[in-house]
């Protein structure tokens, strides 16, 4: 199914389709996440430094990588950015 998603993402986009396939769009996206850089594989932290960076990985895709369907497919630190140059102008 995930491989069905990558192939029709950039026409439908993550959420619908995974709706209609009744999974869930994080565990998409985490599947696509660790098939691009198989060091993302959870494990548990030996070092309170290796907590600390995965933590900081989660929050750069969280807010750079992750799309809302609720804001135009865009991820939310775009849609920031979107507003302040809108109240600029």
């Amino acid at each position: 199914m995930k491989d069905f998603v990558d192939q029709h993402r950039d026409t439908f986009g993550v959420e619908p389709i995974c709706k209609v396939l009744q999974i869930s769009p994080s565990g998409y996206r985490r599947y696509a996440a660790q098939k691009r850089d198989p060091s993302l594989r959870r494990a548990p932290w030996k070092t309170k430094e290796s907590l600390e960076l995965a933590t900081l990985q989660w929050v750069h895709c969280f807010n750079h990588q992750r799309l809302l369907g609720s804001i135009g497919h865009i991820p939310p630190a775009e849609a920031e950015a979107n507003y302040y140059l809108q109240l600029a102008q």
